[in-house]
């Protein structure tokens, strides 16, 4: 059994991570501890999922040797140097998005993960969601034929969120934002499926200079709106294809366009990347209409980023291979900051990086 450490006991874990852990990492896996910063908030998960033991800051669970693997859930300004001191201490890990703030510290921490001889899957953990396995095994079949057009987009819904359990502030940090917080999801699925960028052009705006957190730990609260809060991308693939990328923290979110649509020569798929209930949505030439396919999931709604831990555990219980590279984390990020470079300057950015995409995992 892998014995797994969580760092970072927030909303994040509270939500999303520990309540489907139990189920999803059956009896490969256990999550023995969990740190917070202060120690608080880690002994009341630990006491509402029977984690045996609670930790104030992470030091303690790094020097437990009896531990093999971390899953760093910590604010985004923290994952360089949680993730850094994890393969220091020659544990496996799984770490939430962005693996560090820069792709050149990324490339860093994918060598000192080589050198230490352990195994680091990054989120988002998209690529190993069903629905988006089996757009790959579509797009690899050719079955809407060759994609020259795709579309992704996530809304972040406008501050402040209501039963937000955690203080906000990191995710409107200047380092931060929505681009780097939740643009990442369909940067990285619609990578994952149709390959790298080429060259990037983006626009961006800030909606508002700050907002006042109603409830949570944060009640009261003014947070400062420090980065541009809409963005949209323009972005060209090697493949010749054209994708355009919105994410923003200003508009309610609800839209009944796909989070994700690959539109191709023969047809088009649609697909979820937030919500594990929503069937994938196939069109091909000759269909009036799109047909349906839905996957077991374990959650009525909403994503299934622990699928990103279960991934990890596979790859080290089952010999997977590892489709979450750092690799693919380092190339996105260099999109992130080309996108950022180009909302300044009002340029099209060159990507000087590639990535070889995840193999399928076998047939859909």
């Amino acid at each position: 059994m892998i014995r797994i450490g969580v760092i970072g006991a927030g909303d994040v874990a509270a939500r999303d991570y520990l309540p489907a852990a139990v189920h999803r990492l059956g009896s490969a896996a256990s999550i023995v501890a969990v740190a917070s910063s202060d120690g608080v908030r880690a002994r009341h998960l630990a006491d509402r999922y029977e984690i045996p033991h609670a930790h104030a800051g992470f030091e303690t669970i790094l020097a437990d040797r009896s531990i093999d693997a971390i899953v760093n859930l910590t604010p985004t300004s923290m994952h360089d140097a949680v993730n850094r001191a994890t393969v220091a201490a020659g544990k496996h890990l799984y770490t939430e998005k962005p693996a560090a703030l820069t792709a050149e510290r990324i490339r860093t921490l994918a060598a000192a993960a080589r050198l230490a001889g352990v195994t680091v899957a990054a989120a988002p953990s998209v690529m190993v969601f069903p629905q988006v396995q089996r757009a790959r095994a579509l797009v690899e079949a050719e079955s809407i034929g060759q994609v020259w057009t795709a579309t992704g987009q996530f809304i972040g819904g406008i501050p402040p969120w209501v039963g937000y359990e955690s203080d906000p502030t990191p995710f409107f940090s200047s380092s931060v934002g929505p681009l780097v917080d939740v643009g990442i999801y369909p940067l990285h699925a619609l990578t994952g499926l149709l390959g790298p960028v080429s060259r990037v052009t983006a626009l961006s705006h800030r909606s508002r200079p700050s907002f006042v957190q109603r409830d949570g730990p944060a009640a009261g609260v003014k947070v400062k709106v420090e980065v541009d809060d809409v963005w949209h991308l323009i972005v060209q693939l090697h493949s010749g294809a054209i994708v355009t990328v919105r994410s923003d923290f200003a508009s309610l979110g609800a839209t009944s366009a796909a989070d994700v649509e690959l539109n191709g020569e023969n047809g088009s798929i649609c697909l979820s990347l937030m919500d594990m209930a929503a069937p994938l949505r196939i069109q091909v030439d000759g269909d009036d209409d799109f047909r349906e396919e839905s996957f077991p999931n374990a959650r009525a709604e909403g994503p299934d980023h622990v699928l990103g831990v279960v991934h990890l555990v596979e790859c080290l219980t089952n010999g997977r291979t590892l489709e979450l590279s750092l690799e693919h984390a380092a190339h996105v990020v260099d999109v992130l900051e080309a996108a950022a470079r180009s909302a300044t300057t009002g340029q099209t950015e060159e990507i000087a990086s590639s990535f070889d995409p995840p193999q399928l995992q076998g047939a859909l």
